[in-house]
């Protein structure tokens, strides 16, 4: 993780610096703005249509790498000229750059709407190849929303249009597009069909913007089909096209999707490498709903790391993202992701609201498109009324047949009622899949709702058990604690009777000697008995006896294993106590009466007493402390 953190460092440093060169576009930038608003003037002068096509196009140019209000006011400028001037084609063409223009600003939902107005006009008046382009525009736009039937029969419309006229590139366009939306809805064989076919076009044409794009799409159905070599291969062909292509917005999602192979690989260094590189031109360039996307993307690598702090960060600023740019579609994947992590972090209860806040979300967007189809089928049966009802006015000012009027009214009426019909069983069909493809969800949304459910309560369960198995080897550890304890009191006794009965064999071995030293005494005194230098050696004998120190160094062994450390730190602390003071203080340990050591030591008990009351002197006791209880200390 260090080398993550520095390498993030670096990507900063590159933010940091290429952001500095947008400045240096100023200045040509501001020139092509002139240059418009000069070609306004002119035009505003004189009128003419093909300068029109001419400003609209430098707009959605220059637009294309920065969108400012002036680009809105030039083309409703320019459209309200060609509404002046009753050019219909540079009406639809100004609906269409305005629609273009919104676009660039993720404002999805108004570009649809102006779209919608340059297809009406085109419709109306037999512009078809305006109309291929409406058409392809609002496919564009309902792929964005994910309103995948709506986007492949809007492409198809259009790609129809684009081959009866030989446009190629714009064929390609549309068949790129429906490529993209079967393979969302993972259908790769299909989307491979379509993105050959449109492979095929751009070969021929050598456009490399649309290879681009192609090379891109065949990395992300290879990607989802789990082939992951395959798509980095064809991501990388995309990136080879980078130095061709007019459009740098295309390089953001190439450089998002290689991060997505890579994290699948497990190389996170690479996989952040290349979501920094394009998050870093999705803020260059303005693109919103990629930075919102990226800032995700983010999030579920540190998710997959387990640093959940930080993905939950990340997935915080690309939820404010998605508020601001209205992306519903994108924030149902926020909440799921919200879910994963809090799940993971075992906070089951927000877990839980994330969850519901994601069902909750799909189900609404859902109950939206089915609104938005009924409300575009109404439209277009408006629109279709309002047209055949001028139709027919018309046809009556000229022919002023009524007859014939009525004939083609009822004819139009019954083309109209079988339009409708159609289109109404088409709408219920269609609401009927969708309705049933709401329960399933709905019956799928119970069971994982179930399956979380009985995961919570089992690990609860499981965390109970491991908690009371815990307190059973605790207790089971406290009673053989207990019991060692109670057979080291039993040793540690049994030991000390065995140094009592020991010093007690001494002490009855040198009061014996005493006593026979004693009668001894008492026949060398009297002068008539046996030769008392006999005497005297037996004396001398015994007395040699009663002083040798192998009973105390015996003793002294054991009561070392018994007592460890009871010389050792008795000396520590009162180093002036002598030889005799240390046998004072062992047989006072051991409990010993006046008498018993008074034998041991070959003192009478007052000597002993006396003894006793130096070493309370040495140890500085006071004369409430008792001797031997200060000793059991140690």
């Amino acid at each position: 993780m260090n080398n993550m953190r520095l390498f993030s460092n670096k990507i900063l440093f590159f933010v940091f610096f290429f952001s500095l060169f947008p400045n240096l576009e100023k200045p040509c930038f501001a020139q092509n703005l002139g240059e418009i608003k000069a070609d306004l003037s002119l035009l505003e002068k004189r009128y003419d249509a093909e300068q029109v096509q001419n400003i609209y196009k430098k707009i959605e140019k220059v637009a294309l790498k920065q969108t400012l209000p002036d680009f809105f006011e030039l083309t409703e400028s320019v459209l309200e000229l060609a509404k002046k001037n009753e050019d219909l084609e540079g009406e639809a063409q100004g609906f269409l750059t305005l629609a273009q223009l919104l676009r660039y600003e993720e404002k999805i939902e108004r570009a649809e709407k102006k779209a919608f107005d340059a297809l009406r006009i085109a419709e109306k008046n037999g512009l078809k190849l305006l109309e291929a382009d409406a058409l392809h525009f609002i496919g564009t736009c309902k792929e964005i929303k994910a309103d995948y039937a709506w986007a492949l029969e809007y492409e198809g419309k259009a790609a129809k249009i684009y081959e009866a006229f030989g446009k190629r590139k714009s064929m390609a366009l549309c068949y790129r597009n429906m490529a993209s939306t079967y393979k969302v809805q993972k259908d790769y064989d299909l989307a491979i069909r379509f993105y050959d076919q449109c492979l095929r076009i751009a070969e021929e044409l050598d456009d490399k913007d649309l290879m681009l794009g192609i090379f891109n799409g065949l990395g992300t159905v290879h990607e989802r089909k789990k082939d992951f070599p395959k798509a980095l291969s064809f991501f990388k062909k995309a990136l080879d096209q980078k130095d061709y292509v007019s459009e740098e917005r295309h390089l953001i999602v190439i450089l998002n999707n290689m991060g997505d192979v890579y994290l699948e690989f497990d190389k996170y260094d690479s996989a952040l490498y290349y979501y920094n590189k394009s998050l870093e031109l999705a803020y260059t360039l303005k693109q919103y709903r990629r930075q919102g996307a990226n800032l995700l993307d983010k999030a579920r690598l540190y998710k997959r790391i387990g640093e959940y702090e930080k993905a939950l960060e990340l997935a915080e600023q690309s939820l404010q993202i998605k508020e601001a740019v209205r992306a519903k579609d994108i924030h149902e994947e926020i909440y799921f992701l919200f879910y994963e992590v809090y799940f993971a972090k075992k906070d089951y209860e927000k877990s839980l609201s994330y969850y519901k806040a994601y069902t909750d979300l799909k189900d609404s967007i859902l109950n939206e498109r089915s609104l938005e189809h009924i409300n575009e089928l109404k439209t277009q049966y408006e629109t279709a009324e309002k047209e055949e009802k001028i139709e027919e006015l018309e046809s009556e000012a000229k022919q002023q047949k009524i007859y014939t009027s009525i004939s083609a009214l009822v004819a139009v009426l019954s083309v109209l009622l079988i339009f409708l019909l159609y289109k109404q069983f088409a709408l219920y069909k269609k609401l009927s899949t969708e309705r049933q493809l709401f329960y399933e969800m709905e019956k799928e949304k119970r069971v994982v709702e179930q399956r979380h459910a009985q995961i919570v309560t089992e690990q609860l369960e499981t965390e109970k058990k491991l908690e009371k198995e815990k307190n059973v080897r605790l207790e089971i550890e406290l009673d053989l604690k207990k019991k060692e304890l109670v057979w080291a009191n039993k040793e540690l006794e049994l030991r000390d009777r065995e140094l009592v009965s020991l010093a007690m064999q001494m002490a009855k071995k040198n009061e014996l000697l005493n006593s026979l030293e004693q009668k001894l005494n008492a026949l060398d005194n009297q002068k008539d008995l046996t030769p008392s230098e006999t005497i005297r050696n037996v004396k001398k004998e015994i007395k040699h006896y009663i002083q040798k120190e192998d009973d105390w160094d015996n003793f002294l062994l054991h009561f070392e294993k018994v007592h460890e450390n009871f010389f050792t730190e008795l000396k520590a602390l009162y180093t002036d106590l002598t030889p005799k003071d240390l046998k004072m203080c062992a047989y006072l340990r051991l409990n010993l009466s006046t008498k018993e050591i008074a034998d041991l030591l070959n003192q009478s008990s007052r000597g002993v007493e006396t003894s006793r009351y130096r070493l309370r002197k040495k140890l500085d006791l006071d004369n409430d402390t008792n001797l031997t209880d200060f000793l059991s200390r140690f």
